[in-house]
């Protein structure tokens, strides 16, 4: 076993990423042969973008990657804003929509009917959707 050259208590071991590995290692021999660089690593929630991270820092621990690794943390802190912003946004929506409900139910329900309607569905059977969407 390798000794842990990040410092954070465990050695990368990536599977299946030879073409992210290549293009990394390539990164790091621009840095090693002193080229100023920049990285940005994206992709959705969970397809391994912090062990591509743990792999670079570790391929160049001599290379004063800690200035990548503060930018990776900011554009990581700027995702969890937007994604917080996303959540409170949609959190005050369904608390403005369940106040009118709560309000006139009645017209809501209305309003669902008519969607169901102008998509085609006769006023007899939108009513029957709705009551069936909405039962407790």
């Amino acid at each position: 076993m390798r000794a842990d050259p990040t410092g954070w208590g465990r050695v990368i071991t990536l599977v299946g990423r030879r073409a992210e590995r290549a293009a990394l290692d390539q990164f790091v021999e621009a840095l090693r042969a002193g080229e100023s660089r920049a990285l940005a690593v994206s992709g959705e929630a969970g397809v391994g973008k912090t062990a591509l991270l743990e792999y670079l820092a570790e391929q160049a621990a001599e290379c004063r990657v800690l200035r990548l690794l503060a930018g990776a943390v900011s554009m990581a802190l700027g995702q969890y804003v937007s994604v917080s912003s996303q959540r409170d946004s949609e959190k005050s929506l369904l608390a403005r929509g369940t106040a009118r409900v709560a309000g006139d139910a009645g017209a809501e329900l209305d309003e669902l009917a008519a969607i169901y309607e102008a998509k085609g569905v006769s006023p007899e059977t939108a009513a029957q959707v709705v009551a069936e969407l909405t039962a407790p």
